[in-house]
């Protein structure tokens, strides 16, 4: 904002209806999962899912399930980053691998 002569933005504020994370921002408690690939991320989002897991009244968290959309050329990698990733989606089970227009998407 500073760089665009709109301010420093240390005044704005997110409402997010009636508390936090009660809107559009606690969906999944705000994440779209992603790149588990990268072992520090799956070790940061393994984390988040356990505190929100602990309490997921308090957190308004839904878990919706995973999904892994790739282009070709990571299709190979799929079946690795969804045992990596086992431990997020512990309760479910991986369904199937789906081509849609050159992705490949693994759906739980």
């Amino acid at each position: 904002m500073k760089n665009r002569g709109l301010g420093s933005g240390k005044d704005i504020l997110v409402i997010d209806k009636s508390c936090i994370g009660a809107g559009a921002s606690g969906i999944a408690c705000g994440v779209v999962r992603n790149n588990y690939f990268q072992p520090a991320m799956r070790e940061l989002m393994a984390h988040n899912v356990e505190v929100w897991e602990s309490d997921p009244k308090s957190y308004s968290y839904h878990a919706v399930g995973y999904m892994q959309i790739s282009p070709e050329s990571m299709h190979s990698d799929i079946p690795q980053s969804m045992s990596n990733s086992r431990p997020l989606v512990s309760l479910q089970k991986f369904l199937r691998a789906c081509r849609f227009n050159g992705l490949y998407a693994g759906f739980v």
